[in-house]
């Protein structure tokens, strides 16, 4: 998967360096703005694969927690209200959880950051032959790179033990106690997100162990989760 990445990053600003070449635009000062619109298409995906996520999300019935497009978050209070808060950071997060946690639904809220940098790929696509330089050169780069992420994203892998989306989708059509597992997961992950108290008895469960280690990946987060909430527990002072 690195090479799969690094090739397919190369071949983004491979894209561009042959339009500013085609263009005969080989200047200090439009590699310059090509290297700009690079970080801005960048965000611009970034942007559009965490709102894919909640748009698939609230298709799949689950409740928003918190989104975060760059220093915008959007969260929910313990009241169930959603606020605004305005933070130094330049990353992405869709949290939302299932409303049950037994036949839930899970391909468009996993997959709708893949299909919003698909879709954001097309239209680069459809205006890519603007009569401007600087369009056309943003246009070039939002595609490519909306290509590179929708792969690397589809691409069922894990990267540092974190699965991606693609992977996550495989892994929960194996059967329905993986998809109960994953949304007992995502509610207790939630929960903890929301600073609410949490019962460690509310989420034991019984669940057959399964020959297939992947199978129990989120199983075995949530007992993870549920010893460390005990030994913290332990630890305070009575």
């Amino acid at each position: 998967m690195r090479l799969l990445k690094a090739s397919l990053t190369s071949m983004s600003i491979a894209a561009a360096a042959a339009f500013l070449l085609f263009e005969n635009r080989l200047t200090a000062a439009d590699i310059c703005v090509a290297a700009a619109f690079y970080c801005l298409s960048l965000s611009i995906h970034l942007l559009a694969h965490e709102i894919g996520h909640f748009i698939g999300g609230v298709s799949d019935g689950y409740r928003l927690l918190r989104l975060q497009l760059g220093p915008l978050n959007i969260v929910r209070n313990q009241k169930g209200k959603l606020g605004l808060i305005w933070k130094n950071q330049l990353s992405g997060q869709c949290i939302m959880i299932p409303k049950q946690t037994e036949q839930i639904r899970f391909k468009a809220y996993n997959l709708g950051g893949v299909l919003a940098n698909l879709f954001v790929s097309a239209l680069s696509f459809v205006f890519l032959f603007f009569d401007s330089f600087y369009l056309s050169l943003l246009f070039i780069e939002l595609l490519s790179i909306g290509i590179r992420k929708a792969v690397i994203n589809l691409i069922p892998h894990k990267t540092h033990s974190v699965p991606n989306d693609g992977y996550v989708v495989k892994l929960l059509k194996q059967n329905k106690a993986v998809q109960k597992d994953y949304a007992i997961y995502l509610t207790l992950y939630g929960n903890l997100f929301s600073g609410e108290q949490i019962n460690p008895q509310d989420y034991m469960y019984k669940r057959e162990f399964a020959d297939n280690e992947n199978e129990m990946l989120y199983y075995n987060e949530i007992q993870d989760i549920l010893k460390s909430l005990k030994n913290e527990n332990s630890q305070s002072p009575s």
